[in-house]
C-alpha cells in the first residue's frame, strides 16, 4: 500500500519527530568531523586566552616584576614549550648543573627537583645551590599563574636517609652512632625528614630572592606541602646506587584555582 507524503493526515505522527532526530544526527557528525580536520594553528591564540582564565595570565598581561636572569628564561621557555605540546612525554630538562623531570599526569604537571645527579645528601634538607637556581627558573614560569601547587617531599627507605626527633624538638640528621640504638628503627623519621625537604621548597617558592635576579613570589594560599616519606620510592632502596633517586621533591602545578 501508498502512503501518500504530500497529504498530512496520511503522515505518522512520529515521522516529524524522526525526521527532525535525523537531521540533528548528521549535523552534529558534521560538526564532529571540521573539528577533527580544522587547522589547530587557527585556535592557539583562543587556547591561550581560556588558559588565561583558568589559571594562566593572558599574553601581554605579565606583571613587571619577573627575572633578568637569561637561564631562567630558557627554563621557562621550555617548560612553556613542554606544557603546549599534546601529548606530552616524559621530559628530562636541564637547568645549569642541575636535571629536573618533567611529566603530566592525571593529577597536573609535575616537575622533580633532586634525585639522580643532584639529589638531596642522606638525611639533608637544605637545598643545593643548582636546585636554587632550578627552583628560580620553575618560579618565572609560574609567575601570572594562578594554579594551586603541591609540594611533595620524598626520602629513601634506608635508615641514613631520616631525622631524629628530640625530646626538646630538637631535629637533627640520623647518625652513624644512631645505627646501634635498639630503637633505631622507631627513631629514623622518614615523614619529618621529607616534610622538611618539601618546607623549604615551599619557602623558596614563597620568597623573593633578589640574589638569584629572583623577584617572583607565590602566594601562601596556593602552596600546600604533602610529606611522602619513603611511599611513593622510584627505586630500590635496598640498592645504594638507586638510593639517590629516592631524594626528591616533587612540584604538582595542579588544575585547582583558589576561591580567593
Amino acid at each position: 500500500m501508498l502512503v501518500r507524503t504530500d497529504d498530512p493526515r496520511s503522515t505518522p505522527a512520529w515521522f516529524t519527530t524522526f525526521a527532525d532526530m535525523n537531521m540533528l544526527l548528521m549535523v552534529f557528525f558534521i560538526m564532529l568531523f571540521s573539528l577533527l580536520s580544522a587547522d589547530k594553528s587557527r585556535y592557539l591564540p583562543l587556547r591561550e586566552r581560556l588558559e588565561g582564565v583558568s589559571g594562566r595570565r593572558p599574553a601581554g598581561d605579565e606583571p613587571a616584576t619577573g627575572h633578568s636572569s637569561e637561564g631562567a628564561r630558557s627554563l621557562g621557555t621550555l617548560l612553556e614549550r613542554f606544557e603546549r605540546r599534546e601529548p606530552a612525554e616524559p621530559e628530562t630538562l636541564r637547568a645549569g648543573d642541575h636535571e629536573m623531570l618533567l611529566q603530566r599526569i592525571a593529577e597536573g604537571t609535575l616537575l622533580t627537583v633532586g634525585g639522580g645527579v643532584d639529589s638531596f645528601p642522606e638525611g639533608g634538607w637544605m637545598l643545593s645551590a643548582s636546585q636554587r637556581d632550578a627552583l628560580a627558573g620553575v618560579k618565572r614560569w609560574l609567575e601570572g599563574r594562578r594554579n594551586v601547587i603541591e609540594v611533595r617531599g620524598h626520602t629513601s627507605a634506608n635508615l641514613e636517609d631520616s631525622v631524629i626527633l628530640e625530646a626538646d624538638g630538637r631535629v637533627r640528621r640520623f647518625g652513624p652512632d644512631d645505627l646501634e640504638r635498639p630503637d633505631r628503627m622507631r627513631a629514623a623519621n622518614h615523614s619529618l625528614l621529607s616534610w622538611l625537604r618539601a618546607e623549604e621548597v615551599r619557602k623558596f617558592l614563597a620568597e623573593r630572592h633578589p640574589e638569584l635576579d629572583d623577584r617572583v613570589r607565590v602566594p601562601e594560599l596556593r602552596l600546600r606541602v604533602r610529606a611522602e616519606g619513603y611511599a611513593r620510592a622510584v627505586a630500590d632502596s635496598a640498592v645504594p646506587a638507586r638510593r639517590p633517586l629516592n631524594r626528591r621533591i616533587e612540584i604538582l602545578v595542579t588544575p585547582e584555582i583558589p576561591e580567593n
